[in-house]
């Protein structure tokens, strides 16, 4: 078989992957490739989406920190007011931190949909702007704190 095609082969068997490996080795042994420029843009895509997801469980790790609740709570289906609120914190936090998009932040908290994420926003502005609910507020502000000291 002719190297191009043999490199399309491999450029087939890895195109459609969510793992970086893959195309790791697809530019390992194609460096300068027909492919190998849009390897590394998705390479690269992977690595910043990796980093927002990593910050994603830092935020909810955080908020259930400050909230005692558990992670597995927040993102389960339960309905609590006292589970739901942290997690319109976290997704509030996640959307002005990580730059995800409604549905990815949806996708970490328990396959949620992006209108649900939406809602959790606007309502959690809601309530910093009217000064209602200090225990909100007291999460929120722990949480940004906590936040902010270095990564371990």
């Amino acid at each position: 078989m002719p190297s191009d095609q043999i490199e399309i082969t491999f450029w087939r068997s890895v195109q459609d992957t969510h793992l970086p490996e893959p195309l790791e080795a697809y530019l390992e042994k194609f460096p300068d490739g027909a492919f190998a420029s849009l390897a590394r843009i998705r390479l690269r895509y992977m690595t910043i989406t990796q980093q927002k997801q990593m910050e994603s469980e830092r935020i909810i790790d955080a908020v259930c920190a400050i909230a005692h609740i558990t992670k597995q709570a927040i993102v389960g289906g339960r309905r609590a007011a006292r589970i739901v609120r942290p997690r319109q914190i976290a997704a509030y936090l996640m959307y002005e931190m990580t730059g995800l998009s409604l549905p990815q932040i949806g996708k970490l908290l328990g396959n949620r949909d992006h209108t649900t994420i939406m809602h959790a926003r606007r309502r959690i502005a809601e309530i910093l702007e009217s000064g209602t609910e200090p225990e909100t507020e007291r999460i929120l502000t722990a949480a940004r704190s906590w936040l902010d000291e270095p990564k371990p």
